[in-house]
């Protein structure tokens, strides 16, 4: 489980807005891992509306801190219903 807070600038002040998300792995094929994950935000506009989706993937490690990522999301909510397709590249800093 992750969870957050954001401090969304507005036009007349600020939004605070709440993030969550609730992610599950597994290795899979040596260093090749599948995730799913769902996850929620509140609105980031005040007149907005809160979001709910769903994203999977595959993350692989190319290193023990180095890691690549492609997923496929979609909002699940019908005020906001997008479709993204992404990739990431992720780095282990510190010990």
């Amino acid at each position: 489980m992750n969870a957050g807070l954001v401090v969304v600038g507005q036009p007349h002040g600020y939004l605070l807005q709440g993030l969550a998300s609730a992610p599950v792995s597994r290795a899979f094929w040596g260093r090749l891992s599948p995730f799913l994950e769902v996850f929620f935000a509140s609105r980031d506009e005040r007149e907005g509306h809160n979001t709910v989706g769903l994203d999977t993937g595959l993350v692989y490690l190319l290193t023990r801190r180095v890691a690549i990522d492609v997923a496929a999301e979609t909002t699940l909510n019908r005020h906001r219903l997008d479709y993204a397709l992404r990739s990431e590249l992720s780095l282990l800093l510190g010990r």
